[in-house]
């Protein structure tokens, strides 16, 4: 009798081939994408360290402290119809986008304008838009391929139409350019088209997408596959192990029941009757049953029965290496990744925190600037073509020279998108009471003394919202008063003291001795 240990290994050893191909054309980075796509957003859905991972990545940009914000009423309006209108609760779902960018390596957003010139978005899943050009889904501009016009967006069941990009918004003409395309049909154009007069300006559309894949940094990559491939075979690896492991444990509680007959008489008289019997004799005699624990069994003389369990060498902590690996492709520290600090010292955590804190920035500006010049710089436009009222420029007030240290002020003509401001979570992971000093003085001016920027100071105190609170601080002023507290609390102790007349404590001189 024995109990089955070994555990079913159902991890697929997928990664061993990922980047094979019988075309020696096609750059491996588009090898084999949409399954590397839905390989990675699997990972990132099942794989704890990952899930954490972008998790955290994700909450520290779109988290607490992510707003948009414009001191131009028009503007303001239009923002806050995209973020909090009913029909796209983009508040909610805004951070959907950095996730999917972190796991499937790119973003794909259907964008829907209205007869107002309101704007609607849905996020597009990107193995959705498939075909055309080197099976990218992407039609390009014949002279620049960086440049994409049209996106192949597959309904299934063998239909596909063709969706605009925001450069036919702009630019309606370059989609003549595409007359020779054996990609491109116009009739395939159809459903993302109205015939409603107030999209003429966009050569009848009223459907676009905008594509983000900037993450790598490489603009003629068409697609781009996710960052995560990196870690998908040491993923599949540390699972492999972990398992083993639990592999092991379970053989500790395994065991086989040996009976032996031994080679007395006493041994072939019981061999005999144990052959002559039935196999429901057999049955009733316990032997051949299962056995649990305290069970009772019953031996003839010249019967032995013996318990065997698998002897297997003991599993040691070495998949920690793999672990470190999926950690180095995430890039990600690893008590992050784990949960826990392992036996990681204070100073070397602290040291792991300025790398990933610069990640974390550069994250952040990445999607800063999708969010203002691709994101909103087309709301914005499609508002004002359909919207007279809401202007394709506003003005916005500069320094135009100083001279002998006074400024002189004029207006220059902006687009709308230049009085966003974008507010991002801090990111501060451990406090920096010197640069709060530096900045702010302690008995001193700190660096306002020089005529830094308060917004550039706030900034770098991870404060990227400061004429918005500047705004909020005259409403509040408005309602409660101005505040009369001093901002140097001991300056202000020392003119109490002086108005009082009272002497300021001195401190005793000291006379040397210990």
């Amino acid at each position: 009798q024995s109990t089955p240990w070994q555990a079913k290994n159902v991890t697929a050893d997928v990664y061993t081939d990922i980047n094979a191909t019988d075309n020696r054309d096609i750059k491996p980075d588009e090898t084999n994408r949409e399954q590397l796509q839905k390989m990675c957003w699997h990972k990132y859905r099942y794989f704890p360290g990952l899930l954490s991972s972008i998790e955290d990545k994700a909450d520290l940009i779109t988290g607490k402290g992510f707003s948009f914000y414009s001191t131009n009423a028009k503007i303001q309006a239009v923002i806050d119809d995209v973020f909090y209108s009913q029909r796209n609760l983009l508040f909610e779902r805004i951070g959907e986008w950095p996730r999917r960018m972190l796991a499937e390596g790119e973003l794909f957003l259907l964008n829907i304008i209205d007869t107002e010139g309101n704007t609607t978005t849905r996020v597009v899943e990107p193995d959705k838009i498939t075909g055309a050009e080197e099976s990218s889904g992407l039609i390009t501009d014949p002279e620049d391929v960086t440049k994409t016009l049209f996106y192949r967006y597959d309904k299934g069941n063998g239909n596909h139409v063709l969706i605009p990009s925001e450069e036919i918004i702009y630019n309606p003409s370059l989609e003549i350019k595409l007359k020779d395309n054996p990609h491109y049909d116009a009739n395939k154009t159809a459903w993302a088209k109205n015939a409603d007069p107030a999209f003429k300006e966009f050569g009848g559309y009223y459907k676009y997408i905008i594509h983000w894949k900037n993450l790598s940094g490489i603009s003629k990559i068409r697609r781009d596959t996710p960052t995560l491939r990196a870690v998908i075979e040491w993923a599949n690896l540390y699972e492999n192990s972990i398992k083993w492991g639990l592999d092991y444990k379970k053989a500790q509680s395994s065991y086989a029941v040996v009976l032996e007959f031994q080679d007395t008489p006493a041994g072939k008289f019981a061999y005999n009757i144990w052959a002559s019997m039935s196999e429901d004799e057999k049955k009733a005699t316990g032997l051949s049953g299962a056995l649990t624990p305290g069970s009772r069994i019953f031996l003839r003389p010249g019967v032995k029965m013996d318990i065997k369990s698998p002897n297997l060498s003991k599993g040691s902590g070495e998949n920690l290496d793999l672990l470190n690996m999926v950690g180095a492709g995430a890039r990600t520290p690893q008590d992050l990744m784990q949960g826990q600090s392992s036996g990681a010292t204070y100073a070397s955590l602290k040291m792991s925190r300025n790398p990933f804190t610069i990640s974390i920035e550069n994250l952040q500006e990445k999607f800063k600037n999708f969010l203002l010049y691709r994101y909103f710089r087309t709301i914005f436009y499609c508002k004002s073509v359909i919207t007279p009222s809401f202007p394709t420029l506003f003005k916005k007030k500069v320094v135009a020279e100083v001279e002998k240290g006074e400024p002189t002020f004029t207006y220059m003509m902006v687009e709308p998108v230049r009085l966003v401001e974008i507010s991002m979570p801090q990111i501060k992971l451990t406090e920096d009471e010197g640069v709060v000093r530096t900045m702010l003085g302690s008995k001193h001016m700190g660096l306002n003394s020089i005529g830094m920027s308060k917004k550039s100071m706030a900034e770098t105190l991870g404060f990227d919202d400061y004429n918005r609170q500047k705004r909020e601080r005259l409403l509040e002023e408005e309602e409660y008063g101005e505040d009369t507290v001093l901002a140097d609390a001991e300056a202000q102790q020392e003119g109490q003291s002086n108005k009082t007349g009272a002497e300021p404590v001195k401190k005793p001189k000291s006379n040397g001795s210990a």
